[in-house]
């Protein structure tokens, strides 16, 4: 976070003179035929990381890389430079008197995005640096668009999204999850190819949206001149392939869900449904947990995990919990003692929950919303909740043992849902009577009730074995996955994202003292105090708006965050990236002094430079005559 003054700093350029700029260069090139964009490959022969992992072997050998120059420094005799390839980075060294001259000129004129091949040799700096001492560098193709520069970096989210090559090329730590992903996949691929599983695929475009509660994207087939549903689920095919008999059957594939978008939903994400005839939801329980907690160990080399600011144990032998036991124990309501629709609901709404207007006043529908508002944020560690009502279970199997309830389970690790199972209802008839309840609360309003399919139907009635299934979405488990890899990793930490995760799950406020330049500020209920000599932190933070790094007081600035509830703290935090924080002056006061020390009543993290220190109480910020430089930090304040 350190900013250091450059007297030899040069006035920055805006983006388009940069493009312009970069345009030249590259016209310049062409003139001289040295086009970079007619070369069609490079050989090169190790990554970044292979040259790290076996760096005494290498060391002082021939070595070919290539990748994206991500900075530059010295550029006088001498030259460092940042590579970035598929694995990593690597840092390059290069001597005008160890290249052909004409060679380190153009190199030179390399900008900050280019892409390069290098030949050189692996060897170590005298700092001990594993680095490549460059022969020659050859220029690949010219990137005629700046990289967002560090301190800003690349803020925006929809531009992130929209632009996620931007996103992974200055972003390294997002490349964890994609690779996650990938070894999570073929992990599983393996894990029920070899239980004789058999991998399918099924429509994407259906002229009924079924097998989940969702609201589908429409779309319109010219061709037949008809309205046709992208697939919210993939179960009603998958169970197709069931009746025609093909025991075992799993689909990795989109969903389309035309819904609401936060931390936990996206229109468009990749779930894997399986089903297994003449199996029950206690074998796919078996199966989720064998493939989680057998990923986790293969990917991870672990079973813990941390998530969220949790601890999250995966090892097999999870918790088992029906949903009537998990609501007595966490919210005090026995509805195994309940018999009464009126009783059930009025007892929910005695706990301050009440039902959805489109929902019928039932013991099941009471007994759910009791679970989805008072328990479900209250799961950490896995847990399968069992045993769901009928009434939000339409495709499940009744519990033998008590007709109210069905044979389902969902996974439940740190508050989230990360799977969904089932005894599938393989009876037609009861199956169109839960399809014709939910047309009637469709027909009250909720549209993302089950629309009722004919053509399944009349696949049951051929008749449809005992069958388990299961689906869990694969984004939300790599993201687990990543989180902890993240920790023990060298790349770039969001600090945006700690701290709304840390709003949300973790910290917790505490009283503190401020004091700038002698005079004493107290506040009670601090959740963030930083201090700063610029505007910018990790992530794309503005804490302190108008504080300049080069301002003539050499004076820094503290931004406290206070005196608010967890949920406004949360609501108001997303404004800090804006700089809009400071307008809600009930919570947000912005001090600035030449001296700032801020004293918590209870022990907080620091951030210095990057650095975490744990159960700080006191830190100092000293500028101008009191300090040969700035010395900046941030502390979240956190139990």
């Amino acid at each position: 976070m350190a900013e250091q003054k450059n007297p030899q700093a040069q006035p920055e350029l805006s983006l388009s003179e940069q493009t312009r700029i970069r345009r030249e260069k590259l016209t310049n090139l062409q003139a001289e035929g040295q086009n970079p964009f007619v070369i069609t490959r490079f050989d090169w022969d190790a990554t970044s990381q292979q040259i790290k992992d076996n760096f005494d072997a290498m060391e002082g050998k021939p070595v070919k890389v290539a990748g994206r120059l991500m900075s530059k420094r010295g550029m006088g005799k001498v030259s460092f430079c940042d590579l970035q390839d598929r694995d990593g980075r690597i840092q390059l060294y290069a001597r005008q008197d160890e290249m052909d001259e004409e060679v380190y000129k153009k190199f030179k004129k390399f900008d900050i995005g280019d892409i390069v091949g290098v030949e050189g040799e692996a060897f170590r700096t005298q700092r001990g640096e594993m680095s490549v001492r460059a022969h020659n560098i050859t220029l690949l193709s010219k990137s005629l668009l700046p990289l967002p520069e560090k301190f800003h970096g690349l803020q925006d989210k929809e531009l992130r999204f929209r632009q996620r090559y931007v996103d992974l090329m200055v972003n390294p730590e997002v490349k964890k999850n994609f690779v996650i992903r990938s070894q999570f996949i073929k992990f599983m691929r393996n894990y029920l190819d070899n239980m004789g599983y058999m991998e399918v695929e099924t429509p994407v475009l259906n002229t009924i949206a079924g097998g989940a509660a969702a609201r589908p994207f429409i779309t319109h087939h010219n061709t037949l001149d008809i309205d046709m549903y992208m697939r919210i689920a993939t179960e009603l095919p998958l169970k197709r392939l069931i009746v025609g008999g093909m025991d075992r059957v799993y689909e990795i594939g989109r969903i389309f869900r035309n819904e609401g978008m936060d931390p936990k939903h996206n229109p468009e994400f990749t779930t894997v449904e399986m089903y297994q005839a003449y199996a029950d939801f206690h074998t796919m329980m078996d199966i989720a947990e064998g493939i989680l907690a057998g990923a986790a160990k293969e990917i991870n080399g672990s079973y813990q995990v941390e998530w969220m600011g949790e601890q999250i144990d995966l090892t097999p032998g999870w918790r088992r919990l029906t949903m009537v036991d998990a609501v007595k124990e966490y919210v005090g309501v026995d509805f195994g003692a309940i018999t009464d629709d009126a009783e059930a609901v009025a007892a929910a709404k005695a706990v301050g929950v009440e039902l959805a207007d489109a929902a019928e006043k039932t013991w099941g529908n009471a007994l759910y919303a009791c679970f989805d508002q008072k328990v479900e944020e209250k799961l950490i560690q896995p847990t399968f909740i069992t045993m769901y009502p009928v009434e939000v279970s339409p495709l499940t199997k009744r519990s033998p043992a008590d007709p109210r309830l069905t044979e389902r389970f969902e996974l439940f690790i740190c508050h989230s849902e990360l799977a969904n199972a089932y005894s599938e209802l393989n009876d037609p008839i009861d199956q169109r009577q839960r399809f014709e309840k939910q047309v009637e609360q469709r027909e009250r309003g909720d549209d993302e009730t089950e629309m009722l399919d004919e053509d399944f139907l009349t696949a049951l009635e051929y008749g449809m074995p005992p069958t388990g299934g299961i689906g869990y979405g694969i984004d939300g488990y790599c993201c687990e996955v990543g989180d902890k890899l993240r920790e023990t990793s060298d790349k770039p930490i969001n600090y945006a994202g700690i701290a709304i995760k840390g709003l949300l799950f973790h910290y917790h406020p505490t009283s503190a003292t401020v004091i700038v330049d002698g005079v004493e500020h107290k506040y009670k209920k601090v959740w963030l105090a930083p201090t700063m000599n610029g505007r910018y932190y990790g992530g794309g933070m503005i804490p302190t708006p108008k504080q300049d790094r080069l301002n003539k007081e050499h004076t820094v600035s503290v931004m406290v965050y206070y005196g608010s509830g967890k949920i406004k703290s949360l609501a108001v935090f997303p404004s800090i990236f804006k700089g809009e924080h400071v307008n809600h002056k009930e919570m947000v006061e912005v001090l600035s002094g030449k001296e700032i020390t801020v004293r918590f009543d209870s022990p907080a993290a620091l951030q210095v430079d990057g650095e975490t220190i744990i159960g700080v109480t006191e830190y100092s910020v000293r500028t101008g005559k009191a300090a040969e430089k700035l010395n900046p930090a941030e502390a979240f304040v956190c139990a």
